[in-house]
């Protein structure tokens, strides 16, 4: 998988994050330019995570769990925006949003959607409106 960031195309590498991306029936993987990995679950059919807090951190313990500095929900969207997104970090605090995260975010939702081409569409994030850009080439830009 190839994950775009801006107008940088990045491959798995020892200098790139992984970012494992689980529905609950597969689980792919997703690199990162950012130093933090983060695993993200899929919760269609509810606004809220299926994961606690709690459990997201021992999710993320490197040494029990998947290893990673986070988790990132894609959640059906609120405030009439397509998607919401929401991050549990290892530590157990909720940060508004993840510049790297929401760009991989934007990858996966055109690989479970099946989408094609240059593609827009809104995020909420506790930081607010973010619009993921997907060019015709799969670079995605988040604004």
């Amino acid at each position: 998988m190839l994950c775009t960031t801006s107008s940088i195309s990045l491959e798995a590498s020892k200098r790139c994050s992984r970012l494992l991306f689980w529905t609950g029936e597969r689980l792919e993987a997703f690199t990162s330019s950012s130093t933090t990995a983060s695993a993200t679950t899929s919760s269609w059919d509810s606004s809220d995570p299926k994961v606690t807090l709690e459990q997201a951190v021992r999710l993320c313990d490197r040494n029990f769990g998947i290893g990673a500095d986070g988790v990132i929900f894609t959640l059906p969207g609120i405030n009439d925006t397509d998607y919401n997104m929401r991050i549990f970090n290892s530590n157990g605090s909720e940060p508004e949003m993840c510049g790297n995260g929401v760009r991989c975010f934007a990858r996966f939702i055109t690989e479970i959607e099946n989408l094609h081409g240059k593609q827009r569409f809104t995020v909420h994030t506790g930081a607010g409106l973010i619009v993921p850009e997907i060019a015709d080439d799969g670079k995605v830009f988040a604004f």
